[in-house]
């Protein structure tokens, strides 16, 4: 058994799409399916529910779910330990936030700190969400600095993992003024006749908030 299937269930998870996460994986679709389907011979049980779109986890896929986490985390925790060790970057603090909070609310919010302390030594990782909660798991950075809401799946069990609220973010819709030039006080668009508007991707996290807010609304 090989990590990388561990990483590649994990992606398929997130996603659930062969083609996003062998993308994500920088892999070919054929070899990633192979890989995952690796993965289910050495579990000796199918994983997930190719028959459904997006596909879902089996009930063995959902059991194997909290090891694979676990087993990641204990293998690349043990060895950025290992690395650790005389190592001149343990002084540096690592961070790894999506693209958004790293222009628009980082460079601020670290200055803010040093203010108040020092300066700190700081290395800061930036990526799409998904691979941000990978780089948390693996140990590859102290801190992750991301959205969070009820409809956003963390994977970061809580024993395991602390948070803090740093901030709170308001989304707020903005549209053209109506036809007499005045403000609208409703989002336009039907279920019949949906209205066009500019999103965020599929694998951001604030793209799921915005999605599930105009489905609810």
């Amino acid at each position: 058994m090989e990590s990388r299937w561990l990483e590649d269930f994990l992606s398929l998870v997130d996603t659930r799409n062969f083609s996003r996460s062998a993308q994500a994986r920088y892999t070919t679709q054929p070899a990633f399916s192979r890989r995952i389907k690796s993965l289910e011979e050495w579990v000796g049980a199918q994983l997930f529910n190719r028959s459904t779109q997006p596909i879902t986890l089996t009930l063995s896929g959902e059991r194997f779910r909290p090891v694979a986490e676990d087993v990641l985390r204990r293998l690349y925790q043990g060895r950025e330990e290992a690395r650790r060790i005389g190592d001149v970057s343990s002084q540096t603090i690592r961070f790894a936030a999506t693209h958004s909070l790293s222009l628009n609310f980082f460079p601020g919010w670290l200055r803010a700190l040093e203010v108040r302390s020092h300066t700190f030594n700081t290395r800061l990782d930036t990526s799409q969400f998904n691979d941000c909660i990978h780089m948390m798991q693996r140990g590859d950075c102290q801190f992750l600095i991301s959205y969070t809401h009820p409809v956003i799946p963390m994977h970061l069990p809580p024993e395991h993992f602390s948070a803090k609220l740093v901030m709170r973010d308001r989304l707020v819709p903005v549209t053209l003024p109506d036809n007499r030039g005045q403000p609208v006080d409703r989002l336009p668009g039907t279920e019949d006749e949906p209205v066009h508007y500019l999103a965020y991707t599929e694998t951001s996290a604030i793209g799921r908030v915005v999605e599930h807010v105009i489905a609810t609304c």
